[in-house]
């Protein structure tokens, strides 16, 4: 997952076909003389995980009857379900919503880790994935090590909140990040 969201915010900075990039305010950010792309995490999220919508759809609301002068019945049976099956269906629906409310701050914060990575360690510019620096650990062999000749030109990332070039660490919120001159 690491390594697609990687690839999604390389191809943003590099404004690439299909990329996503019409998607985002990033072109209406230009300032006078710095035509570099501004992407936000957020903005990222949203295409990484192919997020149609940040607002929640409201409920369609049908009506139970139908009559020629649209009144209701006189008569309407109540089909009340016992206290206890509601009290069920509730804490169902909670953890339904505390599950999809997890995995979106999980999602969110793996787009963050891949920002922070773009300032610290930059993209590598003659691959054509990016390549994250791997510790080897005892009993890696260096056949499944994914390495970079140390010569390999990487373009990094800065940071920015409200415009102003932050150190990733301190960045909060809905930081944004482009490309470093």
């Amino acid at each position: 997952m690491d390594k697609k969201i990687d690839k999604t915010v390389l191809a943003l900075l590099l404004d690439q076909e299909n990329s996503g990039l019409e998607k985002t305010d990033a072109k209406s950010k230009y300032r006078k003389g710095d035509h570099r792309i501004v992407i936000t995490c957020d903005e990222i999220e949203r295409i990484a995980f192919d997020r149609k919508t940040e607002a929640p759809v409201p409920d369609q609301i049908e009506e139970d009857f139908e009559s020629e002068n649209d009144d209701p019945p006189a008569s309407i049976e109540v089909n009340e379900k016992s206290a206890d099956e509601t009290a069920e269906a509730h804490k169902a629906d909670s953890l339904e919503k505390q599950k999809a409310g997890n995995k979106r701050a999980r999602e969110r914060e793996m787009v963050r880790r891949a920002a922070r990575r773009a300032v610290v360690f930059g993209f590598p510019l003659d691959e054509a994935e990016p390549v994250r620096p791997q510790s080897r650990g005892k009993g890696a062999s260096k056949a499944n090590q994914e390495t970079l000749p140390e010569d390999a030109p990487r373009r990094k990332c800065e940071a920015l909140m409200n415009g102003q070039v932050v150190e990733p660490s301190y960045a909060k919120g809905n930081w944004s990040i482009r490309w470093r001159e």
